[in-house]
Parts: structure tokens; C-alpha cells; sequence
């Protein structure tokens, strides 16, 4: 479809775009601006609660550290190998917070 056939269809109403007389341009602008993107889909929901399991740590004092669904725990793990931070789960807890 050529340009004069979309403006064409436009002024009819047949597609989205300047309304015509009624419409100044800066309105049309204000209209067809975008002011929120959706997100991609399969993205997660910011203000959905985080899943238990292992997540990057908070702290950045180990590569990740578990999450129980409510609260940061001491289990963390480096390189595939778990251990323990009880130190670390304070800080977590802070940092998340925050």
C-alpha cells in the first residue's frame, strides 16, 4: 500500500492516525506517543513475589544464596559447592529491603 492510499484510508477512519481538521498535529504526536512499553512476553512481574529457591545473593558475597519464600537463609553456594553464611543472612535480608 502506497503512502496516498494509507493517508487516504486514514482520513476515512479506516486506519489509526491524524484525525484530519479536528486534530493538530501536536495532539496527533500526544496520541500515538507511546508512554508505558509493555513488557516482552514471559517476562516476570516485578510486584509478584520472589519464588523459593537459589537466586544471584543479594550481598554479593557469594554467586547465590537460597531463598525460602519468605526470608534470605544462610545456605549459599560458590562454584557448585554449598555451604554456610549466617553471617550474611542479615544483610541479605537488609539489602532486599531496600
Amino acid at each position: 500500500m502506497n503512502w496516498s492510499m494509507t493517508l487516504q484510508r486514514r482520513r476515512a477512519g479506516l486506519e489509526p492516525g491524524y484525525r484530519g481538521d479536528d486534530e493538530s498535529a501536536e495532539d496527533y504526536r500526544d496520541r500515538m506517543r507511546v508512554t508505558e512499553i509493555p513488557p516482552p512476553p514471559g517476562a516476570k512481574d516485578p510486584t509478584l513475589p520472589r519464588p523459593a529457591g537459589w537466586h544471584p545473593d543479594p550481598t554479593q558475597r557469594h554467586q547465590i544464596r537460597f531463598y525460602d519464600g519468605v526470608e534470605w537463609t544462610e545456605h549459599v553456594a560458590d562454584d557448585g559447592v554449598q555451604s554456610e553464611d549466617a553471617r550474611g543472612v542479615d544483610a541479605a535480608n537488609e539489602v532486599d529491603e531496600s
